[in-house]
């Protein structure tokens, strides 16, 4: 958890309690009473507990965009994302795929900037206004690549592709150093993140998202559990 949350941290979406020190939440019956008709025409097809499809879904959540939106939860297990819907928008088979109208917008990143710009008002908006604040934000989105690929791709994945008899013991404590050093870059450079992590887990959008399978409890082994 504390992964996919750092990871999230580079996104506006959450860095919006940072940079707004810590606004009261939004109130999102009223956002969605003034933009209940705005989310028909979308459509969203996303995995559960994926941090690409979960970052879209808290955007769509803050905008008051979420409840009722026409959406399709599918199955990794049954490669459900190379269905003929996905792959007629999207050749490259990966969830989240998005449309809104007839525009079809792919890689959760470039879904949130555009839901950013075209659905935000003064009441919840993400981005901060100026370019000094904004260019934090930029930074710390793409330095967040560094978590997907020194600890996702290079830890996560390895134990969930990789058959237990075919481990290596020596490979894995080169890993966990590895993903060790990097997320003391971020308890370094946020000391408070335990608190931050609380503070963002509350708050409406995230619980409205919560990935399905999370609330039902461990459903493997936690390869996580070293870091």
């Amino acid at each position: 958890m504390r992964v996919s949350y750092i990871r999230s941290l580079g996104t506006f979406t959450l860095l919006k309690v940072q940079h707004n020190s810590y606004r009261s939440t939004i109130n999102l019956k009223a956002q969605i009473r003034t933009q209940a008709m705005s989310n028909q025409q979308m459509f969203l097809w996303w995995g559960s507990g994926s941090c690409p499809c979960w970052k879209p879904m808290i955007v769509l959540a803050e905008k008051g965009l979420w409840k009722g939106l026409p959406n399709k939860l599918i199955s990794f297990d049954e490669e459900e994302y190379r269905c003929s819907d996905i792959l007629a928008i999207n050749p490259r088979g990966q969830v989240p795929t998005f449309k809104d109208g007839e525009l079809v917008v792919n890689e959760s990143n470039a879904i949130c900037m555009y839901l950013e710009e075209k659905y935000s008002t003064a009441e919840n908006r993400l981005l901060p206004e100026t370019p000094e604040q904004r260019s934090t934000v930029y930074w710390k989105i793409f330095e967040a690549s560094n978590v997907e690929i020194k600890v996702l791709d290079a830890l996560a994945y390895y134990f969930y592709y990789t058959k237990k008899e075919d481990r290596n013991d020596e490979v894995i404590k080169e890993k966990v150093a590895t993903a060790k050093t990097e997320l003391s870059h971020w308890e370094k450079d946020y000391p408070a993140l335990r608190k931050y992590y609380d503070t963002i887990t509350a708050r409406p959008s995230v619980q409205a998202t919560w990935p399905p399978h999370w609330r039902e409890g461990p459903t493997a082994e936690n390869h996580l559990a070293a870091l």
